[in-house]
């Protein structure tokens, strides 16, 4: 028929492209019965959660631990160590201000994905942990190191790495996607009104 509008919407049952508004109304209805999603939703941020909270405690555990255990075999620090005292509390609070901006905002999107930068930051932020503390009980806990200049100067060079792997998301998660690299285009389906989207890398 050649008097159509640009606007009609067809919806048929034949085309593999096509869906219609009984199809969308079941399938927001079981996703919203099927409980492994919010699971699947919650899973990742509550993941990054912990292990966020655990790479700012280890800091303070490295520099808790010579004091509860050995703490009369410990060399005097004096001055020095509360410089690096104060440099360390400032650097956490650093820390975990820019956490809560970066990675504790509400998520755009509802449903659960793999982001590819955020599991590797996640796995960078592990693995410094891990290695940290594997060479705290080797070099610091077995022998018992009685340099507690040394110990604080070894927390502080942690926070130090934590605050480099924090510039890197900054620039992977926020700086990254400001550079425009699809337009979206959205027509709905009861009036064929339509809206262009720039988006970058999703």
């Amino acid at each position: 028929d050649d008097n159509w509008g640009e606007t009609t919407t067809v919806v048929t049952g034949t085309s593999e492209h096509s869906i219609s508004n009984e199809d969308l109304t079941r399938a927001s209805k079981e996703l919203e019965d099927s409980s492994p999603l919010e699971c699947r939703r919650f899973a990742g941020p509550v993941l990054s959660g912990i292990l966020g909270l655990f790479a700012l405690l280890t800091p303070l555990a490295f520099l808790l631990l010579p004091q509860l255990l050995w703490r009369d075999s410990l060399e005097p620090c004096g001055t020095p160590c509360e410089g690096l005292y104060v440099s360390l509390a400032f650097k956490l609070l650093v820390l975990l201000i820019s956490s809560w901006a970066l990675f504790l905002r509400p998520p755009r999107a509802t449903l659960p994905r793999f982001f590819v930068f955020r599991c590797l930051l996640m796995a960078l932020v592990f693995l410094f942990v891990a290695s940290y503390w594997l060479f705290y009980g080797v070099r610091v806990l077995e022998p018992r190191e009685r340099d507690y200049r040394g110990i604080v100067g070894y927390a502080v060079s942690l926070v130090d790495a934590l605050l480099f792997i924090q510039y890197l998301a900054l620039v992977l998660l926020e700086v990254r996607h400001l550079r425009p690299a699809f337009c979206l285009k959205v027509v709905r389906t009861t009036d064929g009104a339509s809206r262009f989207y720039n988006v970058g890398h999703l």
